[in-house]
């Protein structure tokens, strides 16, 4: 295995020793030392794919999203009404648009303070005026049977009438 060594431009700064135990300082040990820098990990990663885990834990967390994305999406349609969404297979996330003078960033706050995490919509637009109706809901690390229960919350929000501009 060859030698590890920090460097400060072309000049070696403080030699490591390598797995025989040996210090070099060699330029082409240094090179060396670039590419083999946590083999432990490399095998790790290339065992972890070789063997089929990646793909299982891909099919797993799809399956999990999916459940997930179903009961937003049926949550949704009964306590969101005036508001569009967009779901896509296999994402983690959920676009929400409410209806016009809606001020997400108001509900958004409002939400947090009953427990419920949505983030305002309007900082991923690029525009100078973007629309403030849009809200990004994360799913992917809320238990499935706590999602009915925080889009009810934000419902119940929404119909209060006090994040509607006129």
């Amino acid at each position: 295995c060859a030698s590890s060594t920090i460097m400060n431009a072309s000049k070696n700064v403080l030699p490591l020793i390598n797995a025989r135990g040996t210090i070099s300082t060699s330029p082409l040990s240094n090179i060396l030392s670039i590419f083999s820098l946590l083999p432990n990990n490399q095998r790790a990663a290339a065992l972890f794919l070789g063997l089929g885990h990646y793909k299982a834990h891909i099919r797993r967390l799809g399956q999990a999203l999916g459940t997930r994305a179903g009961l937003l999406d049926q949550a949704m349609q009964k306590h969101l009404p005036g508001f569009t969404w967009l779901l896509g297979h296999g994402v983690s996330s959920c676009w929400l648009r409410g209806p016009e003078g809606l001020d997400g960033n108001a509900l958004a706050v409002a939400a947090e303070q009953r427990g419920v995490l949505v983030e305002p919509g309007d900082i991923f637009f690029m525009n100078e005026n973007p629309p403030r109706n849009y809200l990004r809901l994360g799913f992917s690390s809320i238990p499935a049977e706590r999602i009915e229960q925080g889009i009810s919350v934000l419902g119940a929000l929404a119909r209060e009438g006090s994040f509607l501009k006129t």
